[in-house]
């Protein structure tokens, strides 16, 4: 296991200065190989200056999310391979974080059972400001739930929806018709249809 904490300047020298201009913020990556990681995840909790957590292959689906500190921005728990119920728990606790604005959860194995849940977070946190769910097999009822999520939201400014599984998007464009802050869409790979543009 190793635990890495370094500021965001270095962090987005090393991404091509994508990690912003504050300086003085932290970010914690943890790299979970083999063993408990949940000493590390609690060390994130109790350190506050830890703003951004990445987790890499942490076993998350037997994590209990009230593990995850309340302070952090920025979650990115890509490719861990959650499944539908670790899915739905993490979007339970990203609606009652008080200071998430950026969670990258795709290529998470989620499913159609996991769209109310994913529809309930869109429509109820003013707060999140950038929603990455892609490469997550939502197919059918996905448009239909985010469209009418997206009719109450106003503040979320970057989704990444791609490789959904999409058949029919026309009714999660109806929804982001006329958003006032969303600045970019990622939709591609989704079977959407003529219809749908």
């Amino acid at each position: 296991l190793c635990f890495h904490r370094c500021s965001m300047a270095a962090a987005g020298s090393r991404r091509g200065g994508e990690m912003g201009p504050d300086e003085n913020l932290k970010t914690a990556m943890m790299n979970h190989v083999a063993g408990g990681s949940m000493s590390r995840i609690k060390e994130a909790s109790l350190d506050t200056s830890v703003t951004s957590l990445t987790l890499r292959r942490t076993l998350l689906p037997g994590l209990p999310m009230s593990s995850l500190p309340t302070h952090i921005t920025t979650l990115d728990v890509s490719a861990n391979g959650l499944g539908p119920h670790a899915f739905n728990t993490l979007l339970l606790y990203a609606s009652m974080s008080p200071s998430l604005t950026s969670l990258d959860a795709s290529n998470n194995v989620a499913s159609n059972d996991c769209c109310s849940s994913l529809a309930s977070l869109v429509a109820s946190n003013p707060r999140l400001l950038s929603l990455n769910v892609s490469n997550n097999p939502f197919t059918t009822t996905a448009s239909k739930l985010l469209g009418e999520a997206f009719a109450k939201n106003r503040t979320l400014q970057h989704l990444n929806i791609a490789s959904c599984g999409l058949v029919d998007a026309g009714e999660l464009f109806g929804g982001l018709s006329g958003h006032p802050a969303l600045a970019s869409l990622w939709v591609s790979n989704n079977a959407c249809g003529k219809t749908s543009w």
